[in-house]
This record gives C-alpha cells, structure tokens and sequence, in this order.
C-alpha cells in the first residue's frame, strides 16, 4: 500500500502542471512541482526497499519543499525583495547538506548532527510555512480578489470569490488530517494491527498521510499559483471547475459583469 500510494506525489504533481499549462506556471511553481515528484520517487524507493538510504531519498526532498514553498510565501509581490542571491545561496547551502547526509555513515557523529539539525530545523520551518501560509497568504489573496472585484461585487461574482478562498482551509485541514494519521499510525501502530471483529489494519500511513498529503499538496498549488496570477496578470478573472480527477483546476474567464 504505501509503494502504490506513493506514486501520487508523481501523479497529482504531472496532473497540476498539465492542467494549468495554459494558465503558465511560474519557473517557481514548476520546480516544487518537480520537488513534489522527487518526493514521490523517494517514497515509493523506500517502502519499497525499506533501505536507510532510500528513506533519506524520501526525507530530503521534503526539507527542499518546505524551504522552497516558504520563499513563495515571502517573495509574494512581482519583484524579489530579497534578490535572486537568497534562493542560490539556500539551494548551495541544501545541496551541501545533502551531500553530508547521504555520504556519511549512519551511525557516524556528523550524520547524527546533521540529521538533528534537519529534523528540527524542518518542523519549525514547517509551522512556520503553515503560519505564513494563514496569516499572511491567506488575506494578501482575499485582498487582491476582492480589489480586483470592485466595491459592489455580483452575487455570482461572490460565489467565484469564496470558492477560490476556500481552497485555503481545505489545503491547511487536509494536512491536519493527514498529522493525526501518521502520528496514530506510528505510536498505536500494535493496536491497529490487532483490531476487533477482524477489523483490517486501516493503513493509515498509505490511505492517512500519503493521499492526504499528496492532495493537500495540490491544493498548496493551486493556492500559491492563485497568488501569482493575481500578482503577475492584470486582466481578467480565474475560477474552479473539476478537473478529469475530480480534483479543482483554476481556469481563465472573462471579467465577470457586476449588478
């Protein structure tokens, strides 16, 4: 199961550039696209070999999603602010670490230090990216799309607003949701195992975190491209339709008309 589920990362990550090609997605998008699918390789190696190093594989890439998608988050207006130096000097500095990570022996104290510094390193950075992700990303979007709307906005006009807003809750409670299974699934991992009325193991790890995740991951997407096309195109409106996975796909339409 968790070899299978792992595949998603590749799939939904090929699915949300083929889907918005035509929108342009930004070089920024389409490398954490490409992060999210070495995700997916790493894991699906792993739980396919349960070998140490194929775990690094899986771990690693997760450290570049999340320092990657922080830097969306705060580089979040048309020009850098910080200059294109930060993402290079963070992508020498990554690249460093991964290559004292996989090339030092597991038991050897450098490994153990580095490992420790990612791990930690990696929650904060990872609240941190939900935080912004709320606080921050969250009203700059609604601001924009309400700016952009006027100041008496149609009925349907509203409709289109809270559907784009409402990608933002569902990404941030899907990975919520996606925590309480993989921590359920690591400390009563014996209990379900041994469940009554030979009640199957639920997978939790494969069907809990990995589809979740991958899903949630999608909507992020979604939800930091809505960013940059607000930031970046000045004409016209974007809305949601089902796509072939019955997932949301932003599309293009003209300016709605207001009452």
């Amino acid at each position: 199961f968790n070899t299978v589920t792992s595949l998603l990362y590749i799939i939904l990550a090929a699915y949300a550039f083929g889907a918005h090609a035509s929108l342009g997605v930004p070089l920024r998008l389409r490398v954490l696209l490409l992060v999210i699918a070495a995700i997916g390789a790493g894991s699906t190696v792993f739980h396919g070999s349960l070998r140490y190093k194929m775990q690094l594989l899986d771990e690693l890439p997760m450290y570049a999603l999340v320092v990657g998608g922080l830097w969306c988050l705060v580089e979040n207006e048309k020009d850098l602010r910080y200059g294109k130096a930060l993402p290079l000097v963070a992508t020498v500095v990554y690249m460093a670490m991964c290559g004292v990570t996989l090339a030092t022996d597991r038991q050897h104290t450098t490994h153990s230090v580095m490992r420790g510094f990612l791990v930690v390193s990696f929650a904060l950075f990872f609240i941190l990216f939900f935080y912004l992700f709320s606080a921050v990303t969250a009203p700059d979007i609604a601001r924009r799309l309400r700016e952009m709307s006027g100041e008496r906005p149609s009925s349907e006009e509203e409709r289109r607003i809270s559907s784009l807003l409402g990608i933002l809750p569902t990404a941030f409670y899907q990975f919520v949701a996606a925590l309480v299974c993989w921590l359920l699934d690591n400390f009563y991992c014996a209990i379900l195992s041994s469940l009554p009325f030979g009640i199957p193991y639920p997978q939790l790890h494969a069907l809990g975190w990995h589809v979740l995740t991958a899903v949630g991951l999608y909507n992020i997407f979604l939800v930091l491209l809505l960013q940059r096309l607000l930031v970046e195109d000045g004409g016209g409106t974007h809305t949601l339709r089902r796509g072939m996975l019955l997932l949301p796909v932003l599309v293009k339409q003209a300016a709605l008309k207001q009452d």
